[in-house]
């Protein structure tokens, strides 16, 4: 069970404990990727071999990883949430792509939970690669797939956390000195999580 300053989830409601992947190295947020993605699967605006050739720069592979990638978290979000995404202000969007990150990616979930929203509850806004090593080495006792990355692939999990949260603008700064931010979540957006599972908020570092 995830416990964290003054809350709690219970068995009922946690977020599902699903096994690490670090597949989001291959994407940062690309929001302008990801409005693609998500105006093809709702709006038939582009196809997918259109899309596949466009993220590649006519590379099928590369294309089709980064589309694969893409497509796994717009389909994560829920169909009010797809919506609304395509309506959204880039600030919006910004959260939302960051909630898919989040819902596909427990690793991500995890240190934006445990870390960030237990600093953001004891009044510390600042955040240093010294607690993200902490989080990581703790990792490696409780998940086999983590104890068995490579150092080459640990530093890749590394750069990317830190710049998908700069890009969702949940910190700022640079050198593994960073500032948490907490972002402005609009009525609407709570609405559409909270219609999904409340607990997502936290991820925003909402309530």
């Amino acid at each position: 069970m995830f416990t964290f300053v003054g809350y709690q989830m219970t068995n009922k409601n946690k977020m599902p404990n699903k096994k690490y992947s670090f597949t989001f190295t291959l994407s940062l947020l690309r929001l302008s990727e990801f409005s693609m993605v998500m105006n093809a699967l709702l709006r038939g605006q582009g196809t997918k071999d259109e899309l596949i050739l466009n993220f590649g720069n006519g590379k099928i592979k590369t294309g089709s990883l980064l589309y694969s990638e893409l497509s796994k978290r717009a389909k994560a979000l829920t169909p009010e949430q797809q919506e609304f995404y395509l309506d959204a202000d880039l600030p919006t969007q910004k959260l939302l792509a960051l909630l898919a990150v989040c819902k596909v990616y427990p690793f991500i979930r995890d240190f934006i939970l445990e870390v960030l929203r237990n600093k953001v509850l004891l009044f510390d806004d600042q955040l240093s690669r010294l607690d993200y090593d902490r989080f990581f080495e703790n990792k490696k006792e409780l998940h086999d797939e983590v104890l068995a990355l490579s150092e080459n692939t640990e530093r890749k999990v590394r750069r990317a956390i830190f710049g998908i949260l700069l890009e969702a603008g949940l910190i700022e700064g640079e050198d593994g000195q960073y500032q948490i931010q907490r972002p402005w979540v609009s009525g609407r957006l709570e609405q559409v999580i909270r219609q999904d599972k409340e607990e997502w908020l936290m991820v925003l570092l909402h309530h």
